[in-house]
């Protein structure tokens, strides 16, 4: 019982911020709720799902071949194969392990910036209110659902305490900083990697000049490195998929720009819900709430702005400098489009023209404001100075209140004060409640700063914790929509019809329906609280890729930050085709099924309800057989070719090269051109990464998968390798002569085996270097 009080006594501050977000988020954590909003049902349940699969049945999930007509999967990123914690998701449910893992990272990285806090010296109270900031800030609970940014944004501040051991010389550092590194990486979110490198570079120049050691920064820089070794295995196949896909050079300006913190919204920085609230259907601000949240509370807010007006006179100066400069930085650079930085960084700093969203940004002023109100408490003592300023504070956050009550008074119609129109009324509504609350907030801290005693009590300190907590968990209300989990498990009515009617054909969605059914049918923002879950199991009646691989469906389409080039390509090709052609380009592709809430009379209804429509078009293969082919130098020439009506898949293959494999496409009459047959049988596919295809035929031909043309995949005739080819602008196609064959297509890409080879290197480098400093200490 002792040594449970003394270590109660010693580590509060690590057991509140660790145990607060398990306790707000009960729902989540006790499994009786489920996060379903946006991205977990669209990306990362089904990546967890498909990975999960491919693991029990035998194989690494390497390739899928239930999206984008085939895709990579572990090089995609955010499918975080290898991050640790996602094993979970062998064990339990994977809807109920995203949930449970997004909660745990909010207590890490609470417990991380504790962690932090301690180190620089700062007291347990201090601590605790730098960690309750920082994981539970605005900026992580409103992204609660984006599992990745939070993930990887938890190993923040751990990351900051290992750079900063490591530029002092600690002799152990360097391999945790590797392995912190590589956990952060493998959590599956780049951007908040790159920013976090920019922090640390950062942090370890400052550091390095204060200690006039450049010795413990390339310490530092090695650290890094052989971080990144580590996860060789995972950054060789995503480099290999960023180099074939649309982002193989940068991101257009205004994509990148999109999400730029909207200047106005720094209001929200002190009231978050100035601009209204998306559960309650009243935000009006731009872009969307919770690419620009940011909230660490007021008390917090307060303390970081004492510690840098008082900090200029204390032993921390240039740390509390330093903090403050990061801040500041990444509010203007937040900014994007709205100021000139951001633009400037994108067309000529390397890095800054790869991610979408500069609001993320963001992440580094919660980070050293969150710090620096650590610092504050620590400076925070009784004196006539605060005590002036402090009474102007609550006389003005009283003046805030009552503009705040008016403003409410006046947009409810009280008094026929006002006349305005509903979309004023409900800006006034939304800002005079917030000023409401936000100033009657303000008083208390305000009020708790006045009445600070000499020597804090214990009954001081609970008391701002308790307001600090209070304040957050208001601000954190309703951001998370929950829905019950049988959202996950019940059987899909359409999928069940669609499988019946098409067995393992591919869906498709034509883009602008995809836009209208995801954002004006499913995830409507004017409905962003509902979460009855007969709606949303409504909702999954429409196949949305990627949540329909939930039913068993195969997709044409694959909702994905990186797509491969060749996948690519056949998308803007159908959307671009002449009406005439873009049935024949489906049925090239293998698709049998078209969702849309479009009526299509032209084509047969399988599934209808309401405007929820299925329609299932002439048969797509997979698998065909051509007996001649030709050759053009692009995709974009290959499907050129392809819009012609007289174009017929089954008598002519394109090929993109520019080998003379085959005559010229502009040799080639493509008209009245006769069939082959051939006896064609696919093989069960219980392995993605190996396809297995027996043909007998009397003549020359060509083989051709309509499954996406990757770097990777190599192709076996009856054991020997043969040759693959690009067709149709976007497949794989193999000549094959005359007689019967077995055809072997095997996944078994070179970047994964150098990765994991490079990996294994590192980690042996890792624990010889750590064994080997353990003897010398």
């Amino acid at each position: 019982m002792l040594r449970a009080k003394s270590f109660v006594r010693r580590n509060w501050p690590e057991l509140l911020v660790s145990l607060w977000p398990l306790l707000y988020f009960w729902p989540l954590v006790l499994g009786t709720r489920r996060l379903f909003w946006g991205l977990p049902l669209l990306q990362f349940v089904p990546w967890r799902v498909l990975v999960r699969d491919s693991l029990f049945a035998g194989h690494l999930p390497l390739w899928t071949d239930a999206l984008g007509m085939g895709a990579p999967l572990l090089a995609n990123l955010q499918s975080a194969v290898f991050y640790p914690p996602n094993l979970l998701a062998l064990l339990l449910p994977p809807d109920y392990v995203i949930g449970v893992l997004a909660v745990l990272h909010l207590s890490l990285g609470g417990l991380g910036m504790v962690r932090l806090a301690r180190y620089l010296g700062l007291s347990s109270f201090a601590a605790a209110v730098a960690g309750l900031a920082f994981g539970f800030s605005d900026y992580f609970v409103a992204r609660l659902w984006f599992i990745t940014i939070n993930n990887a944004a938890a190993w923040l501040p751990w990351l900051v305490v290992a750079a900063d051991k490591t530029v002092r010389g600690n002799k152990r550092a360097p391999f945790w900083l590797a392995m912190l590194m590589a956990l952060q990486i493998l959590a599956g979110h780049a951007q908040t990697t790159f920013y976090t490198l920019l922090l640390l570079s950062g942090w370890g120049c400052w550091r390095a000049w204060q200690l006039r050691n450049a010795r413990g920064l390339l310490t530092m820089a090695f650290a890094g490195a052989l971080g990144f070794l580590l996860v060789a295995v995972q950054l060789l196949p995503t480099a290999e998929l960023l180099v074939q896909s649309q982002r193989s050079s940068a991101v257009g300006y205004e994509f990148a720009t999109t999400y730029s913190l909207w200047p106005w919204r720094l209001l929200s920085f002190l009231a978050p819900t100035f601009f209204g609230h998306p559960v309650e259907d009243n935000f009006w601000a731009y872009p969307t709430y919770w690419e620009d949240a940011a909230y660490i509370g007021i008390l917090p807010l307060a303390l970081a702005i004492y510690a840098f007006l008082r900090g200029r006179k204390n032993d921390n100066r240039l740390l509390v400098i330093f903090l403050f400069g990061v801040g500041l930085v990444s509010v203007l650079l937040s900014l994007g489009k709205f100021a000139p930085f951001f633009p400037f960084l994108f067309r000529y700093v390397p890095g800054f023209d790869m991610f979408q969203a500069p609001a993320r940004m963001l992440l580094l002023y919660v980070f050293s404001l969150s710090l620096l109100a650590g610092f504050g408490v620590e400076m925070l003592r009784p004196s006539p100075r605060l005590q002036h300023w402090s009474r102007l504070g609550i006389a003005a956050a009283g003046l805030i209140v009552l503009i705040g009550l008016l403003g409410w008074v006046a947009a409810s119609g009280g008094g026929g004060l006002l006349e305005l129109r509903a979309s004023q009324a409900e800006s006034l509504l939304t800002a005079g409640r917030a000023l409401t609350i936000g100033g009657l907030l303000g008083f208390a801290v305000l009020l708790l700063l006045l009445r600070q005693p000499a020597q804090r009590t214990r009954r001081w300190m609970l008391a701002a914790l308790g307001l600090l907590v209070l304040d957050l968990g208001l601000a954190a209300r309703n951001l998370n929509p929950l829905v019950d989990p049988r959202l996950y498990t019940e059987t899909n009515p359409s999928a069940r019809t669609v499988r019946n009617a098409i067995g393992d054909g591919r869906v498709f969605y034509f883009a602008a329906d995809e836009y209208l059914v995801r954002f004006e049918r499913v995830f409507v923002l004017d409905d962003f609280g509902g979460t009855a879950v007969d709606k949303w199991l409504q909702a999954r009646a429409w196949l949305l890729p990627n949540f329909a691989v939930l039913d068993g469906i195969k997709f044409a389409n694959n909702f994905d930050p990186l797509l491969a080039e060749a996948y690519n390509d056949f998308i803007e090709a159908v959307e671009a085709a002449p009406v005439r052609s873009q049935e024949k380009l489906l049925q090239i592709a293998g698709v049998s099924a078209v969702v849309s809430p479009i009526a299509r009379p032209t084509w047969e209804t399988i599934y209808e309800n309401g405007d929820q429509r299925i329609y299932r078009i002439a048969a797509g293969q997979r698998v065909r057989f051509v007996p001649q082919a030709c050759t053009l130098p692009s995709s974009s020439a290959a499907f050129a070719l392809m819009y012609r009506p007289e174009f017929d898949p089954d008598t002519l293959l394109v090929i993109q090269t520019l080998v003379a494999i085959a005559p010229a496409c502009s040799e080639v009459s493509i008209e009245n051109r006769s069939t082959s047959i051939a006896a064609l049988r696919l093989h069960k596919i219980d392995n993605p990464h190996h396809i297995s295809i027996e043909i007998s035929t009397q003549e020359k031909g060509w083989l051709v998968l309509a499954d996406t043309h990757y770097p990777g995949w190599t192709t076996f005739l009856d054991g020997d390798p043969i040759e693959l080819f690009r067709a149709n602008g976007s497949f794989r196609a193999v000549s094959v002569p005359a007689g019967d064959h077995q055809v072997e297509f095997t996944y078994s890409p070179r970047s994964f085996s150098i990765g994991l080879g490079l990996s294994l290197l590192a980690m042996l480098l890792w624990i010889g270097g750590w064994f080997l400093i353990a003897k010398r200490a």
